[in-house]
């Protein structure tokens, strides 16, 4: 039997769920992502629930303010 390379393994799954340019889309848009939350917690000391919740409370408050 052949061994696989770790590589080889990790994607694997591109061949086995049911959307896989979903998921690859997906998965590219992660390993983007979640080294910025790792950024924003280093640099502002936020985890990603703290910096969405202000981030929703800036929207609502300049909406409001529209009115």
């Amino acid at each position: 039997m052949n061994k696989k390379t770790r590589g080889e393994e990790l994607t694997d799954i591109f061949e086995t769920v049911e959307f896989p340019d979903a998921y690859k889309v997906s998965y590219l848009a992660n390993a983007i992502v979640i080294p910025t939350y790792e950024d924003v917690r280093r640099d502002f000391g936020l985890v990603r629930a703290e910096y969405h919740l202000i981030c929703a409370w800036l929207t609502i408050r300049s909406l409001l303010r529209k009115t």
